[in-house]
């Protein structure tokens, strides 16, 4: 199984299924994300890549790519080092000045919240198949958001369930 397909089964068979994200399954039923596997493994590739495919995403219309989903199945492995990318890349995003047009979440395997102990079920709201940026339309999401009654509470809410779910 390819690292795209292993991506897009978690996402259908976790996150929707579960709710996690009540942003999602929307994209995925229209057929608007982007998944990209990056085959780089050093760094300033890496940030290349990133910087190329969020420049894509500013081009082309939301009504044909949503969000684009970049997969890192060869790098980023160790969960501080994906950290330390996702930072430079949001730097580089301000600098850029992308940050007003493209938002960015982050998933990886081994994700621990701050805090958190690493065998907390709530960590699983964040661990992915593979090291994952999420490049999100910061104009569709504020509208997603805009639309939904409880966004607040998400985080809590999908703590509770996972810890719920990991007792059962």
């Amino acid at each position: 199984m390819t690292a795209t397909q292993s991506t897009k089964d978690w996402i259908t068979n976790f996150v929707i299924h579960h709710n996690l994200c009540p942003f999602a399954a929307r994209p995925m039923l229209r057929d608007t994300v982007r998944f990209v596997e990056c085959e780089e493994t050093d760094f300033d590739a890496l940030i290349r890549h990133f910087l190329q495919e969020s420049l894509y995403l500013t081009e082309v219309p939301a009504a044909k790519v949503m969000t684009t989903l970049l997969i890192y199945p060869k790098a980023l492995e160790e969960f501080e080092e994906f950290l330390d990318f996702k930072v430079a890349v949001e730097e580089i995003s301000e600098e850029a000045g992308l940050h007003a047009m493209i938002q960015l979440a982050h998933f990886h395997p081994d994700y621990q919240f701050a805090e958190v102990p690493a065998d907390d079920p709530a960590n699983a709201t964040n661990r992915s198949p593979f090291p994952v940026l999420q490049l999100l339309r910061v104009d569709e999401m504020s509208k997603a958001i805009d639309a939904y009654p409880d966004v607040e509470n998400i985080p809590e809410r999908n703590i509770e369930l996972l810890r719920k779910l990991a007792r059962k």
